[in-house]
């Protein structure tokens, strides 16, 4: 974390070690060095050398939360040395403070370093960081600035956790999961560790020729998280998809369970026929089934016929379902040779679609 200065610098850092605030900030640096009585008359003089003329310095603001054990804090170094520029002093270094409880981590980096890292902070605790600079005049003499304000941040060492992710309007089938509509509205619960709250959810679509990440931020962070997102999908209709989601903290720690789905949508039924088969063309021999979306009421039972007009299978559903579905096999279980196939609502001639199955 700390690197070692010129040795001009090494007295003046022994004094500031010991000065510093009183016996109590002694005690929390855990000081072990005993200063003889010569050292002690110089130690009196030393206040006097904080130049109320030194503007303090400003650390970049720290988030609320930082993850992990290990942090970096930052400055603009350009700003400090114009700073010490305008004064007509040499800058040498800087001191670097994290504090939390009675705990003082600190030490000295070069005066052309910008951040300082610390390691082993402890989770849950509000962290204050501070700095100050030390630059020395054309006769030769010490000067330190006052410390900047402090920055606050607390270590969140555990990652969120996303518990559920489910679709309340996904329509499952056999093979291929699907919605109608292109909004997705997703119920997503999720929990952070007691030292974090959770940020953001994620959600990733992918198909082909479509790949987009989307953030939704939580208006309040929270531990626990139980909501609602819509989500407008990319990717047109009847296409396959994929969807991935995850959550990420306060710390901008991402979730390690990151859960899958994979559907396609159908257009509302006002801007489509009443029937559809997707796929289509469909390969049974890989796998595939034929989903036939029906946008008529009480339909329960339809018909797929070969190209000669012979009777292939009778398909059925309850008529509250929205759809068929069709595996490629015939009334016997076997596989239907390649080729195009029409399937007919029972009762309703008029309504049908062509299949292929290949």
């Amino acid at each position: 974390m700390i690197r070692s200065l010129n040795k001009g610098l090494v007295v003046l850092i022994l004094f500031n070690f010991v000065l510093m605030t009183g016996k109590a900030a002694a005690e929390t640096r855990k000081q072990t060095l005993r200063s003889t009585a010569s050292l002690e008359q110089t130690l009196s003089n030393l206040s006097a050398m904080i130049d109320p003329d030194m503007p303090n310095p400003l650390l970049y603001p720290e988030p609320e939360f930082t993850w992990g054990n290990q942090n970096t804090v930052f400055w603009n170094v350009d700003s400090i040395q114009a700073l010490a520029d305008s004064m007509n002093v040499t800058l040498i270094a800087f001191e670097i403070e994290a504090q939390f409880g009675t705990t003082i981590l600190w030490g000295f980096v070069d005066a052309n370093i910008d951040s300082a890292l610390f390691h082993s902070l402890p989770e849950g605790v509000a962290i204050d960081y501070r700095l100050r600079y030390y630059a020395q005049t054309v006769t030769g003499q010490f000067r330190m600035s006052d410390w900047s304000p402090s920055e606050r941040s607390i270590q969140d060492q555990e990652p969120p956790q996303l518990k559920s992710w489910e679709i309340p309007d996904l329509q499952q089938t056999q093979s291929l999961d699907w919605i109608t509509g292109n909004i997705l509205w997703s119920h997503v619960m999720a929990s952070d560790s007691i030292y974090g709250k959770v940020m953001q959810i994620a959600l990733h679509e992918e198909s082909e020729g479509q790949s987009q990440t989307t953030f939704y931020d939580i208006e309040t962070p929270s531990i626990a998280v139980d909501t609602l997102v819509p989500y407008p999908l990319f990717t047109p209709p009847n296409t396959v998809l994929n969807l991935s989601v995850w959550v990420i903290d306060v710390a901008g720690k991402a979730s390690t369970d990151t859960l899958h789905q994979s559907l396609f949508w159908w257009p509302y039924d006002e801007d489509q026929a009443q029937i559809i088969c997707y796929p289509n063309p469909f390969c049974p021999t890989q796998g595939e089934i034929s989903v036939i979306k029906v946008n008529a009421p009480l339909v329960s039972k339809a018909r797929v016929f070969d190209p000669f007009g012979n009777l292939v299978i009778v398909l059925e559903k309850q008529a509250s379902q929205l759809f068929f579905e069709w595996n490629g096999l015939n009334q016997n279980g076997n596989p239907v040779a390649r080729g195009g196939y029409v399937l007919v609502i029972d009762g309703q001639e008029d309504l049908y679609c062509k299949i292929a199955v290949y």
